[in-house]
């Protein structure tokens, strides 16, 4: 059996005019770079410029969920 390359990543939406982390997320492919997202989401960035931090890359789903779990918490 060969093992799947763990494909998944943890990233940041940060607000480029003042460095607030607005959104965590987990994600594969382009995700982090999606712009359909939730209501909240949009109306909170608004038309400002945004960051796309990576926390950690090649995870796998279980850590990634873990990882995107744990930066929640502490974000506030």
């Amino acid at each position: 059996m060969l093992l799947e390359k763990e494909k998944y990543y943890v990233y940041l939406h940060r607000r480029a005019k003042d460095g607030v982390v607005f959104y965590v997320g987990k994600g594969c492919g382009n995700r982090a770079y999606a712009k359909e997202r939730s209501r909240n989401w949009s109306s909170f960035i608004g038309s400002d410029l945004y960051e796309i931090l990576f926390e950690e890359i090649d995870l796998s789903e279980d850590a990634a969920i873990d990882l995107e779990s744990h930066l929640i918490e502490n974000l506030s």
